[in-house]
């Protein structure tokens, strides 16, 4: 009885990150690129968003793709780090 209701309790909250990423992306104000036609499409009503079917990709992940614009990464992570280090060499030389 308790593994269904934690399977239960587990699909609602799917469900419920799934809407709250589709409506990020659809509050974005700016224009969004269909994934599947690589073309702008001005924002709709977030629910207009759920027929379409690479938004279900948002189920499982928080970026529809790794591409920069998808990221939305002020930074890249990796170049962060080799800065990082560097900086962190040059002092312990000095």
């Amino acid at each position: 009885m308790e593994r269904n209701l934690l399977r239960a309790w587990r699909r609602i909250q799917q469900k419920r990150v799934w809407r709250n990423r589709i409506k990020y992306y659809a509050n974005l104000g700016n224009q969004i690129i269909d994934c599947e036609t690589h073309r702008f499409i001005n924002p709709r009503d977030w629910k207009v968003y759920k027929s379409k079917s690479w938004m279900n990709v948002l189920k499982t992940t928080a970026t529809p793709c790794s591409c920069w614009m998808c990221r939305n990464y002020l930074y890249d992570r990796l170049d962060f780090k080799r800065e990082t280090r560097r900086i962190i060499k040059e002092q312990m030389e000095d």
